[in-house]
């Protein structure tokens, strides 16, 4: 196996939500590359302002398109990062982020060169993730490097009685919606819905509301879709400002384990985080 197909498995072994090629991946667009590192040919980057109207975008939308492409008007450099390093969590794993960065979204549009191969979804997400890395790298000065630290994280693994998720086919149409969870909750109510998804995806989704990284221990390799909801109205709620407090969040965890089979549990654990050696803005297109 040669250098760069080895990298492209583990980089896919990698992607945000858990998605895993069985397998060897072919070996993809030759392309523009330096040092073996695959590159995008074009590259457009223009700030937008911060008066800018509000941006809508249909459901399950996805900046990655067929053929290599990445595409979105609201791009924001945290997420591009998340997105390139396949970092699952970067509220909590992603630390160095100047506020600058944090605030400003960009029109960011980026093609390969002519000749790009047709790939399956997953195939071509891997590929346009590590011509992410290269755009970070060349126009945003972007130096990084992770780093695993010892801590209390939240272990999910299949309750008793198994998973009560039905599982789903994952296409392999590249044009396809991209798989992902939506999630609407306060401390009386929550619904939590996705037409598919793998578990690692909801991990990272329930990450972000318990503000505790949950490792996904449940061996499931599967797309899943689901549509679950309850209502505590005994419960009176508390203003939070931001978020929901102790008491939503017990009933997002009493949930997810008696209606999809999923159990959360405190340990002690090892997480992987991204550190931010050097930004900047973007050079000129």
């Amino acid at each position: 196996m040669n250098s760069l197909t080895r990298r492209i498995i583990e980089g896919t072994k990698r992607i945000t939500g858990g998605m895993v090629l069985a397998g060897a991946i072919a070996l993809v667009a030759q392309g523009n590359r330096v040092s073996g590192q695959p590159r995008f040919a074009v590259v457009s980057i223009h700030p937008v302002p911060s008066n800018a109207p509000m941006a809508y975008f249909p459901d399950g939308f996805t900046p990655v398109r067929p053929g290599g492409q990445y595409s979105y008007s609201r791009a924001s450099l945290l997420g591009m990062i998340a997105f390139a390093y396949s970092i699952g969590n970067p509220s909590i794993q992603l630390l160095g982020v100047p506020e600058w960065a944090r605030d400003q979204s960009y029109d960011v549009t980026a093609k390969p060169d002519a000749g790009f191969p047709a790939l399956s979804r997953a195939e071509n997400v891997a590929e346009v993730r590590l011509m992410m890395r290269g755009l970070l790298e060349e126009r945003f000065g972007l130096k990084v490097h992770s780093e695993n630290r010892p801590g209390r994280v939240l272990s999910m693994e299949v309750a008793k009685g198994g998973i009560k998720m039905k599982t789903v086919a994952e296409p392999r149409d590249p044009t396809s919606v991209g798989g992902g969870v939506d999630m609407a909750l306060d401390d009386v109510t929550g619904h939590l819905i996705s037409r598919g998804c793998t578990v690692s995806m909801l991990a990272n989704g329930l990450a972000h509301w318990l503000k505790t990284p949950v490792l996904d221990r449940t061996g499931l390799m599967g797309s899943y879709a689901f549509n679950i909801h309850w209502n505590d109205p005994v419960t009176t709620p508390v203003a939070q400002g931001f978020g929901i407090g102790e008491v939503g969040l017990g009933l997002l965890i009493s949930n997810v384990k008696s209606q999809l089979g999923l159990q959360l549990q405190k340990v002690n654990g090892s997480v992987e985080y991204w550190i931010v050696d050097q930004v900047k803005h973007p050079t000129p297109n």
